[in-house]
């Protein structure tokens, strides 16, 4: 099962995504358009902004999710990690949340 789907299948087919990536790495690119392209084929409604570059630097990971879940909470549905530094970042803020929906990880794994 490839993560757009997997992803789509979470979401029951619509939601709101944020993207933590680096998208000057050609392989990033591939995965971003992958997982747009997928959606598309499955009928999924599935809004992917924004796309975030760490840079290269997971704190940039971690501070825009704790600033999206301090501001914008109710208006992001996933983070997905297109990439492996901003994944450890990204759980360690939804973690501290009170837990009201699982999650997963790329692997398809639940937490």
């Amino acid at each position: 099962m490839t993560g757009g789907l997997r992803l789509a299948q979470e979401l029951k087919g619509k939601g709101n995504v944020v993207v933590f990536t680096m998208p000057d790495q050609h392989n990033m690119q591939d995965r971003l358009h992958g997982l747009s392209r997928r959606n598309r084929a499955h009928a999924a409604v599935i809004k992917i902004a924004p796309v975030v570059d760490i840079q290269g630097d997971p704190r940039i990971a971690f501070d825009t999710t704790t600033q999206i879940i301090g501001k914008e909470r109710d208006q992001v549905d996933a983070f997905v990690c297109l990439e492996a530094q901003s994944g450890k970042e990204v759980a360690g803020v939804l973690n501290k949340l009170p837990r009201h929906r699982q999650g997963c990880d790329g692997d398809g794994y639940r937490s």
